[in-house]
């Protein structure tokens, strides 16, 4: 019955046009890995246990290959690392040969021959390489075990093959802002230019496995006290450095504000935005799956909405897009309204919100 009245509804808009179309998402976000290397401090993949699982090749060939051409951007990056993925350049290849832009974010040790030459000859468009800190003994307690020496001796080799293939995938260093961190920045522009990036960038820890954690937020997430003058002050003075340095350097820098400045959406824009996790599950948002990736709230601030409004093991990908559930979400986005599912999350803490219906901002701090 849904399938029919979704049906009757689109042939309404389309003779009548009584409803502003609705946008296609442009952006398409698959989980490659659920699986990582690495336990970084603000992950909160690890807060209940550690399930590991792959999207598999099979999955993106029956459910999203017949659909990709759709889309404007894939970004093949979850909550796992990409690179433990061994069908990862072949889900590349194929949606290249679509012409879709596709990129991936990786901590970048596992790029070594031959998986290095693999990966440039899919013809990626660009790849984000994450590392927050200019030396080893802040980036082993910000990504734990990790090897910052060996990441470094890594992406020179990674970078100079590229230079020699010729390749065109642009290679950018990712940098989590956080207040134990943030000073590195210029020092991390610095190595990034000398390894041969074209660029960096810079985003502010927006996840965290419990509320204490959040202390170390540099935007005020309505969770803990708020971030102190002095340190706010210290931020910009850094950031104006960041971008003198990356002037000088001939490097790009893009850096995220602390508060987004924008109404009516937040940073992952999710009326236009697609997410597919691991094992299927369709929602608008790596948010919004049925892992528990908001472990700092409290049990009675968790939506009973999860957002996932389809699994393609049970489904077809447009079917989801095309209901009416799905199209209820975009709607209360569009009218600058919070949906059920994605009540207390820390993004929708960072949007203006004198439109916005937002439940918990400034509640239950913890100080």
């Amino acid at each position: 019955m849904s399938q029919v009245l979704d049906k009757l509804r689109t042939l309404k808009q389309a003779v009548f046009g009584s409803e502003k179309p609705l946008p296609f998402p442009d952006t398409l976000s698959i989980e490659s890995s659920y699986a990582c290397n690495l336990k970084c401090v603000m992950c909160p993949r690890h807060f209940e246990g550690v399930p590991q699982g792959m999207f598999s090749l099979e999955m993106f060939e029956k459910h999203i290959e017949p659909h990709i051409h759709r889309f404007k951007y894939l970004h093949l990056t979850g909550w796992g690392e990409p690179l433990m993925n061994r069908d990862l350049p072949e889900i590349v290849k194929r949606a290249r040969a679509k012409g879709v832009h596709t990129c991936f974010t990786s901590n970048g040790l596992l790029l070594k021959s031959p998986l290095d030459r693999k990966v440039l000859e899919t013809g990626l468009d660009s790849l984000n390489i994450s590392c927050d800190a200019d030396n080893p003994v802040t980036y082993e307690h910000v990504r734990g075990k990790g090897t910052f020496d060996l990441l470094i001796q890594r992406m020179k080799a990674f970078n100079q093959l590229r230079d020699e293939m010729g390749a065109k995938t642009r290679v950018l260093w990712g940098f989590v802002m956080m207040r134990s961190n943030f000073e590195q920045l210029p020092g991390a522009i610095r190595l990034a230019k000398e390894c041969g990036f074209h660029a960096v960038g810079a985003k502010h820890m927006e996840t965290a496995i419990n509320r204490e954690d959040l202390r170390e937020a540099l935007w005020n997430t309505g969770l803990v006290e708020d971030v102190p003058a002095e340190v706010v002050a210290r931020h910009d003075e850094v950031i104006a450095e960041s971008f003198r340095v990356a002037q000088e350097l001939g490097i790009d820098l893009f850096i995220h504000k602390r508060q987004m400045d924008h109404e009516g959406t937040c940073l992952v824009k999710p009326a236009t935005n697609l997410f597919v996790d691991y094992e299927g599950r369709v929602s608008a948002c790596c948010y919004l799956n049925k892992n528990d990736v908001r472990p700092y709230n409290l049990p009675s601030e968790k939506p009973k909405d999860t957002g996932v409004i389809g699994d393609l093991r049970l489904g077809d990908l447009m079917e989801f897009l095309s209901s009416e559930r799905y199209h209820e979400f975009q709607r209360t986005w569009l009218q600058g309204k919070v949906p059920e599912a994605c009540r207390n999350c820390l993004q929708v803490n960072r949007m203006k919100t004198s439109s916005a219906d937002v439940t918990h901002r400034g509640a239950d701090r913890v100080g």
